[in-house]
Order: structure tokens, then C-alpha cells, then sequence
């Protein structure tokens, strides 16, 4: 019931609330604001029967109690991983708790002191992804995994239960990520297709906040892929920032279909950007039926939206229908990959552009106007 009624608690694992539940109900069970013992009867009981006052009051306080127990189950944690290859200045997004930081910013890092006891002993500067990572494979260092590459904090603050907050936060990161990847597309789309697997940070540092038992020590687990290792160093500008703030705002004011619709489009683009070949090009493809696919007219729709973003390029007719074409044939076993699909050399001859490159393009773009 609880996690039916508290959207915040959706999360929360069964058996650790029905352990609250009890704890509390054995803890006030000799208040006698609550109970009267007297009116307890072995053969037929419950705890209404020994109810002191009105019901629904009752009702209410004991309700009261086991929430603000429920609610202690999840405190909001400080989440950090680092953004490798990234440099940035200190920014709050303002949103889900996120926010970038530079790793020598010192006033930032120790305005978390009074909340978060156990940063005061973790100098963010020199908790450089190196420390967490092999950057070398067989002794052979790559440009993705070279050494004393900048990096950036990206920050999280979420409420969950220690376990399950960092599934939350990595979810949150996704989002911000796929925006971030979206405003650099335009200038370097090349650069996302070199990656490496080499140099790849897969874990983040858990801090627990004060008067929480974990609150003297530094949690270092895997939170998943997030960012991918590029050859290259990007930045963050605050354009950027501004522009992921607008997007945030507009999502979180949009209703519940058109807010569902980006952020699950938005976590398909960053898988789109942490996988290779052929699962790709599925997973950009899928973030447009995401924002745009409607039951029964997947095609049409997408097709209408790709035509509404670019409506100068005539080519965007032939483009929207040949990438449904391969989609299918990827999906429903006409190919394996993208180099075996029969269309493929017409394609590339009639728009003189790759079918990987038209869909990022078409993702990305779609993401970053979503809600022009």
C-alpha cells in the first residue's frame, strides 16, 4: 500500500518496510495515547479494538508513525562518478538533484560537510578516475585511456534505500547525459563512434548523510556504463547547461505521457551512445518511436516528425522511410547488420550520407528540441 501511494517509496524493497511496520507497531504498542491494553480480547483482536479515541485519529497517528519510519529507510545520498575526458566549471542543474563539479572547487565540496560528515576526509581532486580504473590493457596505454586526462564530478543527490539509489541515480545521470551528448552531436558526431571500453569508469562513490548509520564511511560500487571513453576531451559550456536546465523545467511541467515519452527516449539514446554497430542504430531508432511512435502508425508518425524537423531537406522523405526499412530488417531477421542490408549502397548513393549517421542525427535532434 505504501509504495502504491507514495510515489517516492515505488522503489523501496517489500520485506524492509513490512520489517518497519513491525518494529514500529512492537515499539507503540504500550503508548497508551495509542492503546488501551484493557480492551484487548484473546479471542477476537485487532488493533483497532484496542484503539484509544476515535478511529480515523487513530488511524492517522499510527499511520503517521510508520511513515516517518518508512521514511528513514530512504535518507538522500550524495552520488558522484566521474565524467572522464570532461572539463567543466562548478554548476547546480536544478534539477533531480543533479550538479557538475569541478574537482578543485573546494568551496563547493565543503558546503557538503554539514550534510554529508564523511566528505570532509575525500579530497575530490585528487579522486581522479585513475585511482578506481585499470587505464592500460597489457601495459599498452590508448588516447581513450591515457593518463591525467581533466575530469568532472557528475552529482547526484537522491532518496532511496542503499541499494536501490544508485540505480536511481544512474537513471537521473542517463538523462542528463544523453542531453549533454545531443548539444556536442552537432560539432562531433564523429567522435562518437571512437570509443573504448578502455578507460571506462564504471563505479561511483556513495556518501550517506548525517545521522545515517553508514554515515562514517565512503561506498565505491558499480553504477554501470554512463560515459563512454572518447579520444578526445569535451567541454561543458554554460549554454549548455542553460539549455539542460530549460529542457528539465519543460519536462517536469509537461504531463505524464509527454514527460514518460522523453525521459525513456532520453535513456535510449545514452544506451545508443554506449553501444556499437548494429544495437545502435535499434536503440536511436527506438528513442524516436519513444517521443513520436503512436500504435498502429509507428511509421507515419515518425516519418511526420522527421518531415517537421527537417523541413528544408527534401531528402528526409526518402531517409524516414529507408531507415523504417532497415529497422525491420534488423528486427525481423532480414540482416545481422548494417553492412548486409541489401538497400544499403542505394541509400548512400541517393543521400550520400551513412543510415547510422541520418538516425543519430534525427535522435539527437528530436531530443534536444522535444519540447521547442
Amino acid at each position: 500500500m505504501i509504495r502504491q501511494l507514495r510515489e517516492d517509496h515505488a522503489n523501496t524493497n517489500v520485506p524492509a518496510i513490512h520489517l518497519e511496520i513491525d518494529r514500529v507497531l512492537k515499539a507503540h504498542f504500550l503508548n497508551r495515547d495509542l492503546f488501551d491494553l484493557r480492551k484487548i480480547n484473546k479471542s477476537k483482536f485487532s488493533l483497532f479494538d484496542a484503539a484509544v479515541g476515535n478511529a480515523k485519529e487513530f488511524a492517522s497517528n499510527l499511520w503517521d508513525k510508520i511513515l516517518a519510519a518508512v521514511d528513514e529507510l530512504q535518507p538522500t545520498w550524495l552520488i558522484l562518478y566521474p565524467l572522464r575526458g570532461v572539463v567543466s566549471q562548478s554548476h547546480k542543474i536544478g534539477f533531480d538533484g543533479l550538479s557538475v563539479m569541478a574537482p578543485g572547487d573546494n568551496d563547493k565540496w565543503q558546503g557538503y560537510g554539514s550534510s554529508y560528515p564523511r566528505t570532509t576526509s575525500f579530497n575530490p581532486a585528487e579522486g581522479s578516475p585513475e585511482r578506481f580504473s585499470v587505464p592500460t590493457v597489457w601495459g599498452i596505454e590508448l588516447p581513450t585511456a591515457r593518463t591525467g586526462r581533466p575530469f568532472t564530478w557528475l552529482i547526484c543527490k537522491a532518496k532511496g534505500t542503499k541499494s536501490s539509489v544508485t540505480r536511481i541515480a544512474a537513471d537521473r545521470m542517463r538523462t542528463f547525459l544523453a542531453l549533454l551528448f545531443a548539444r556536442w552531436h552537432p560539432s562531433s558526431a564523429d567522435f562518437f563512434i571512437f570509443k573504448s571500453d578502455l578507460g571506462e569508469h564504471r563505479c561511483s562513490i556513495q556518501f550517506a548523510p548525517a545521522g545515517n548509520r553508514d554515515e562514517d564511511s565512503i561506498s565505491c560500487g558499480n553504477i554501470g556504463r554512463l560515459m563512454p571513453s572518447f579520444p578526445i576531451d569535451f567541454s561543458i559550456s554554460e549554454q549548455s547547461i542553460i539549455h539542460i536546465r530549460r529542457w528539465l523545467s519543460a519536462c517536469g511541467s509537461a504531463d505524464e505521457e509527454k514527460r514518460r515519452r522523453a525521459i525513456t527516449a532520453s535513456h535510449y539514446i545514452h544506451h545508443a551512445i554506449m553501444a556499437d554497430s548494429f544495437e545502435r542504430f535499434i536503440y536511436y531508432y527506438i528513442s524516436l518511436d519513444a517521443m513520436f511512435g503512436e500504435r498502429y502508425k509507428v511509421e507515419e508518425s515518425i516519418k511526420n516528425a522527421l518531415l517537421r524537423m527537417f523541413p528544408n531537406d527534401p531528402n528526409w522523405v526518402y531517409r524516414a522511410d529507408r531507415l523504417f526499412d532497415l529497422r525491420n530488417a534488423l528486427i525481423h531477421g532480414g540482416t545481422s547488420s548494417i553492412d548486409g542490408w541489401k538497400d544499403l549502397k542505394a541509400y548512400i548513393r541517393h543521400v550520400k550520407t551513412s543510415p547510422m549517421a541520418d538516425v543519430a542525427l534525427a535522435a539527437m535532434t528530436a531530443l534536444r528540441t522535444y519540447f521547442d
